[in-house]
């Protein structure tokens, strides 16, 4: 709408495609030669369609072992220091780590502090330090979240594994990073303002295109990404509405899950991972079937797959180590994903398929 003075405009429910649409204010003040966003939220009778729609996207990485230190509070870290850093507050929390927002010198990072599991630390931890140099090199690419430093002490995780607290607590494993100010494509995702805009699709053809070449060059030296999802894209800016989209610089983040091609798969997202992840070894095709998923969530909204029954119970089966049960679930789960026809605009099905 277009005024030549500055208007108070009243906001009323809308109908679109037989889906009615509420406003989330009942009035805005426009001024003239401003752009106004309004959030609509889809009325459904007897049901709250945004609050599940994040729900259902909510996709944790899943450590494939027995998990410990339980009931840990992110919150004990704040106005404390780890390392140089001093710890500002808590960002979110996923399947194998917190995240912090830090400060050193005047420069905001992101600390991702991993959760423990039980095992040795060998299991989890020696390879992330013996990789840490070639992940930090891995990291300058320009389409990949940078890392400046890795910790992660074997000998400090083996005595937290016995039970010293205060040594997680002044010195956990983590991975300080480019602090990202746009947060994930995720967040961008579940806000109907953009997800339900034209410059939509644009942007996440894009944002595909970005991570796509960014895993090309993890691929091409010798590591798996392992957890491609919307959570671990990232914005370099916060776009104000979708016209700024156009603006905004992805980047691939979480390389803290990254491992070697042919080592030993350690988590599994089942959102995103193909069934051939518990074939337990790591390739460049698993990278390419989660960036597909993840092209197919950001144009739907909605984890849609088939056979993600059959993934959980798969992963089920694999932590209590029966490779029988593992075998007929990703065996099932392969037929229903040969036989899916997902429903969205067709000029982007042969990207996805491939």
């Amino acid at each position: 709408l277009e005024f030549d003075t500055d208007a108070l405009i009243t906001l009323v429910p809308t109908v679109c495609q037989g889906v009615t649409y509420t406003p989330v204010q009942t009035s805005v003040r426009a001024k003239v030669g401003t752009v106004i966003a309004v959030n609509y939220i889809p009325l459904v009778p007897g049901s709250q369609p945004t609050s599940q729609s994040r729900t259902s996207l909510k996709a944790p990485s899943k450590v494939l072992g027995k998990r410990s230190l339980n009931d840990w509070d992110p919150q004990v870290w704040v106005n404390r220091r780890l390392s140089v850093y001093e710890v500002k507050k808590v960002i979110g929390e996923g399947g194998n780590g917190y995240v912090l927002k830090g400060e050193v010198g005047g420069k905001n990072v992101a600390i991702k502090v991993f959760k423990l599991y039980g095992g040795t630390p060998d299991e989890y931890f020696n390879e992330l330090a013996s990789e840490a140099s070639n992940l930090i090199n891995l990291s300058r690419h320009t389409n990949i979240v940078k890392i400046y430093a890795v910790d992660a002490d074997s000998f400090v995780i083996n005595e937290i594994l016995k039970g010293n607290m205060d040594l997680y607590l002044s010195n956990p494993p983590m991975i300080v990073m480019e602090l990202m100010e746009g947060g994930t494509l995720k967040d961008i995702l579940e806000d109907d303002k953009f997800f339900y805009s034209s410059m939509w699709k644009k942007a996440v053809l894009r944002a595909i295109c970005e991570v796509a070449t960014a895993l090309d060059y993890i691929h091409s030296q010798g590591f798996v990404h392992m957890d491609v999802k919307p959570q671990n894209i990232f914005l370099d800016s916060e776009p104000r509405d979708p016209y700024s989209l156009g603006l905004v610089h992805f980047k691939l983040g979480d390389l803290g899950s990254a491992v070697r091609v042919n080592s030993r798969v350690k988590q599994v997202t089942p959102e995103y991972a193909p069934p051939d992840v518990f074939r337990g070894t790591a390739s460049p095709d698993l990278d390419i079937f989660a960036l597909g998923m993840t092209a197919y969530v950001l144009l739907t909204r909605k984890i849609g797959r088939p056979d993600l029954d059959e993934m959980n119970d798969a992963l089920d089966c694999y932590v209590r180590k029966d490779m029988v049960c593992v075998r007929d679930k990703v065996e099932k789960a392969k037929a229903k994903l040969m036989w899916w026809n997902f429903n969205i605009d067709p000029s982007s099905v042969d990207v996805i398929i491939k």
